[in-house]
């Protein structure tokens, strides 16, 4: 006996025979029962029905959380690389950064030296109070002001050349001309440095 065979005696004719039996049972029910018959396998195939799309809705939901809690992972994970890449340059500046300056390295020397380069002048250099709302413990910072009578191009010289180097940040800068002369400035600037590490 072949594998088609076994199924329609095993499963094909008891199925008919099943359906013939309750065919023959329909047939014997009063209209008001078979109403009430209708009616209720009508509810059975809704509940069913219910019971289904609520399985599936849960399992698409719990998929979208899992989605969902992936993605949050991935950005955590991100901004912690971020994080890290960027302490990481920050560590390089400052390895390199104490390098260049050297063990004596004198904040108020350095911009007057870097001023003689470009042919000006410092009238005066005083510490002064940061003035952010979140000061930082790891810079120090200078009031400078430059002798009168300086003109632009020298002035945008030593700018370039204190700011990038060597950690150094330009913070406040005021540059007025002068009333008899425009093309000589009056020159003050907000200076801020990393502290160097003991």
């Amino acid at each position: 006996m072949n594998l088609k065979e076994i199924w329609r005696d095993k499963v094909v004719e008891r199925f008919e025979d099943l359906q013939e039996r309750a065919r023959q049972q329909w047939m014997t029910l009063a209209p008001r029962e078979r109403l009430i018959v209708s009616v209720m396998a009508s509810l059975l195939v809704v509940l069913l029905s219910v019971l289904v799309v609520k399985e599936v809705f849960t399992f698409f939901s719990r998929h979208d959380r899992a989605v969902q809690a992936s993605l949050e992972n991935i950005g955590s994970i991100q901004s912690l690389s971020a994080e890290i890449s960027a302490q990481r340059t920050q560590l390089i500046q400052f390895d390199r950064l104490r390098s260049m300056r050297g063990a004596e390295f004198q904040l108020n020397s350095f911009l007057e030296n870097q001023a003689r380069q470009f042919a000006l002048s410092v009238e005066q250099i005083n510490p002064t109070k940061v003035r952010t709302p979140n000061p930082s413990a790891e810079e120090d910072w200078v009031e400078v002001k430059l002798a009168k009578d300086v003109r632009l191009d020298g002035v945008l010289k030593w700018l370039r050349a204190i700011e990038e180097p060597l950690g150094i940040r330009i913070i406040d800068l005021q540059i007025k001309p002068q009333f008899a002369d425009p093309t000589k400035l009056e020159v003050s600037a907000v200076v801020a440095a990393t502290k160097e590490a003991p």
